[in-house]
């Protein structure tokens, strides 16, 4: 049920004192949690006051039961799905982890097995791509709660933006303002996502935690920490929820950057010779987990290799738009080569990432880097290391004297 957003020249004030009182490290009452949610919502707070409520919420650190009411808030201002299935699953990365584009192949993978997965995700806010900027290369993926169901319901599951849907909607507002400050918090990070996994009404949840010194999480302490975080919140509102600690030292797929992250994702749901092995591998065994949380006794990699994924797949993109749309190519590309015979043994996930953002990713689709070999791979002398794409040839040098500078020998 959406709150009334009534004309009341107190709220202001009101909302002043509230963020005042967790500035000054006070636990925040139900009550107060409610009134900042839902004054964001109806548009009576500024940039500058969610930017100091997030701070101070960010210093001061949230409580759990803090956490529990602002995710039950942020459920409640916005609109929410319920589903005639007792079992409705769901998946989510924190991220930060470049190349790490499982969930459109899980989705299909998963609906392939009759099962009901309603995904809604992000934009980017940190990274080179989100799920949402790289799923929308390829399809529309700015939908109604209303053209949701009626997609879940024809094909099983979606792939859409959930900023768009009114889905949690105050969490996109808060993303914005987060994103300017660079700001990315636990009690907010946990809020954000299972507000959303609440709202589309999921009952079983899959939470990705990649672990590694260039993504969000550096420490499997701060991991396990975060994995407690998650059980408690999700227990509060009934959800089953299964956390993976998953290594995050060095980017997944092949592609980093929305269409050439879109690129991988059909060259594994096509089965193709030259489809990123890494990102197959993760794919297929975090759709068997989910299968093994709802005692679902079917095996991702067979329904993979079966082709069922990627009939399904273009099932769901159909019913969201029609045929899949044409991958853009950057006007401007660069390889870089290995310069001596050797086998790979650090490539660092924040060096990818910060070329691909240089080369204009994400705000140009087709921007991005495409990684020749991974950590593990013996590549020779003369063979392609990385290629970076861009769409203006200014975007193209900048990103690669940056390159050049972290692979000066590859």
């Amino acid at each position: 049920m959406h709150p009334v957003c009534e004309i009341s020249p107190e709220l202001p004030f009101d909302c002043l004192r509230i963020i005042h009182k967790k500035i000054a490290g006070t636990e925040l009452l139900k009550k107060e949690l409610f009134t900042i949610i839902d004054a964001i919502y109806c548009d009576r707070l500024s940039d500058i006051h969610i930017a100091a409520f997030l701070t101070a919420c960010a210093s001061r650190r949230l409580l759990e039961t803090e956490t529990i009411h602002l995710t039950r808030a942020m459920v409640d201002v916005g609109e929410r799905l319920y589903w005639k299935p007792k079992i409705v699953v769901d998946k989510h990365c924190i991220g930060g982890l470049a190349g790490n584009r499982t969930t459109p192949i899980i989705v299909a993978i998963v609906a392939s097995a009759g099962l009901l997965i309603p995904k809604t995700s992000s934009q980017s806010i940190t990274s080179p791509s989100g799920t949402a900027d790289t799923m929308g290369v390829l399809t529309n993926v700015a939908l109604s709660s209303e053209k949701i169901r009626a997609v879940v319901e024809q094909t099983g599951g979606c792939l859409v933006w959930g900023g768009h849907a009114n889905i949690s909607p105050v969490d996109d507002l808060l993303i914005q303002v987060e994103r300017q400050l660079d700001l990315d918090y636990d009690s907010q990070l946990i809020a954000s996502i299972l507000s959303k996994k609440i709202a589309i009404g999921a009952t079983h949840v899959l939470i990705d935690i990649p672990v590694g010194r260039d993504v969000k999480v550096k420490t499997r302490k701060h991991a396990l920490c975060l994995k407690l975080h998650f059980e408690i919140v999700a227990r509060a509102f009934g959800l089953h929820i299964h956390v993976m600690i998953t290594d995050g030292s060095t980017p997944v797929g092949n592609g980093i950057g929305p269409a050439i992250e879109a690129a991988d994702i059909l060259r594994v749901l096509r089965n193709e010779s030259d489809a990123p092995k890494q990102l197959q591998e993760k794919a297929c065994c975090m759709a068997n987990v989910l299968f093994k949380m709802v005692n679902v006794k079917r095996d991702a990699y067979q329904i993979l290799e079966s082709g069922q994924a990627w009939d399904k797949f273009q099932e769901i993109c159909g019913a969201q738009e029609g045929p899949i749309r044409t991958i853009p190519e950057a006007s401007f590309q660069h390889t870089l080569y290995v310069h001596q015979s050797k086998k790979i043994t650090v490539i660092r996930n924040a060096d990818i990432v910060t070329i691909a953002k240089l080369a204009g990713a994400p705000l140009h689709p087709e921007a991005g880097v495409y990684l020749h070999a991974h950590v593990g791979d013996n590549v020779t002398k003369g063979a392609p290391f990385i290629t970076i794409h861009a769409r203006t040839e200014a975007n193209l040098e900048q990103a690669l004297r940056y390159a050049q500078d972290c692979f000066p020998r590859s």
